[in-house]
């Protein structure tokens, strides 16, 4: 039996690479017709597309009273997008430069998350009224970037260009948008089939609930971020994987543990506390130093896998 969750696994690994590289390429296509950048797509249309199967994970959990698996998930899948996705995003380029104006962005979105994952330390539950502070600055965060995205100051990261005046659009829209609606389909879909498969192969193995929602399911479900990272560094577009892992990270924060502390108040292990918590503010600490300091060398991203290893043999 565990060779057909092995053989699942690879397959749903296939589906979820082939839609990512759809995903990616419709939102660029439809991201240049509407005049966007690279960054507001990826903080936004990417971020909260790669996000889906987090949010159909959490609440299946909360349905089935185990809130262990949503914070183990989000805390998880943060550490892995910062630590693993980041890490590799760096390794595989020379020189991983920010932009100015998105350095600015990633300290604000970073020093919020902070300050939310900070109030978590205070009890060991997410409540329902952690619960909506979270949703309130997931909205905040969303307004803040639709308003500024007019403004002179922010117009060079958020709009590289205009679209032309009487450019052909019939079809384009359209067209991207199916893409994109089923590439995301796809994605759910595939990213559900690896987490089954992951999660069948480790109780075979008799490995705790707790351990592979922090690592296995984490991991599974921050594929897709990985794999529209990887899509972003061979097309060169840096500024699109700090925007999807800054915004998937803030949707993670606020929206997946957001929702569900609604239903119930999410219960959080000792080991999350202890170990977990401390491992995820130090990795978006590290994120944003290097925000600030505008670029970062392959010797960084090395730092930071070798952080993740630790993480793993610690948790």
């Amino acid at each position: 039996m565990i060779l057909v969750w092995l053989l699942l696994f690879v397959v749903s690994l296939i589906v979820i690479i082939k839609s990512a590289d759809y995903f990616t390429d419709a939102a660029e296509r439809l991201g240049e017709l509407l005049g966007l950048s690279g960054f507001f797509i990826g903080v936004t249309i990417i971020a909260l597309g790669t996000s889906l199967p987090e949010l159909a994970i959490s609440l299946l959990a909360i349905s089935r009273n185990s809130g262990e698996i949503v914070i183990g998930n989000v805390v998880g899948s943060n550490i892995f997008n910062l630590l693993v996705i980041i890490g590799i995003a760096f390794v595989l380029t020379k020189k991983f430069v920010f932009k100015k104006l998105t350095s600015v962005i990633l300290v604000l979105a970073s020093t919020i998350f902070i300050v939310l994952t900070g109030l978590v330390f205070s009890s060991s539950e997410f409540s329902c009224i952690e619960g909506i502070v979270g949703l309130a600055l997931f909205m905040v965060s969303l307004f803040y970037i639709q308003i500024t995205r007019e403004h002179h100051f922010l117009r060079d990261m958020f709009y590289f260009r205009k679209p032309p005046l009487f450019a052909d659009y019939r079809g384009g829209h359209g067209r991207s948008i199916v893409t994109i609606i089923f590439s995301l389909i796809l994605i759910y879909f595939g990213a559900w089939l690896t987490i089954q498969s992951m999660i069948e192969i480790s109780s075979t193995l008799n490995v705790s609930k707790e351990f592979i929602a922090i690592t296995a399911t984490a991991i599974g479900t921050s594929l897709p971020e990985l794999l529209v990272t990887l899509t972003a560094i061979k097309k060169k577009h840096y500024d699109m994987i700090v925007g999807n892992i800054a915004g998937s990270n803030m949707i993670n924060a606020f929206l997946i543990l957001g929702i569900p502390s609604l239903i119930k108040p999410l219960e959080i292990p000792f080991s999350i506390i202890s170990v977990g918590l401390p491992f995820l503010l130090v990795s978006t600490l590290l994120f944003a130093i290097f925000g600030v300091l505008k670029h970062a060398k392959r010797w960084v991203g090395l730092v930071f896998l070798l952080l993740y290893v630790l993480f793993i043999l610690v948790i």
